[in-house]
């Protein structure tokens, strides 16, 4: 597209150029960076100790308390009629009217 000549090519050249760069960094990112920090994040830790391994079990399990709670929770609150009742209650709440043109 960066090679076509006329009006359409001119318009087209930024264009083409943007995403073929863009398309190179993501290549980078996920051939070097993406990797580099997956190992980093998955190495196995050594257990903290003192008030600080305190604070950080208690937050764990508070924190796997709520993520629980969540999981348990959302599929009673997230069924596809109570989602179309939403939109649509949220579309005519927003409009103020039913749709119809005034007279």
């Amino acid at each position: 597209m960066a090679f076509m000549g006329g009006i359409k090519g001119l318009l087209n050249h930024n264009f083409a150029i943007t995403i073929a760069v863009s398309v190179l960094i993501s290549a980078f990112n996920a051939l070097t960076l993406s990797p580099a920090l997956s190992a980093l994040l998955l190495r196995p830790r050594k257990e903290s100790k003192g008030l600080v391994g305190k604070f950080f079990a208690g937050f764990n399990r508070w924190f796997g308390k709520m993520t629980g709670g969540y999981v348990s929770w959302s599929p009673r609150s997230h069924s596809p009629m109570g989602n179309c009742a939403a939109l649509a209650l949220g579309h005519f709440g927003y409009r103020g009217d039913d749709g119809q043109e005034p007279s």
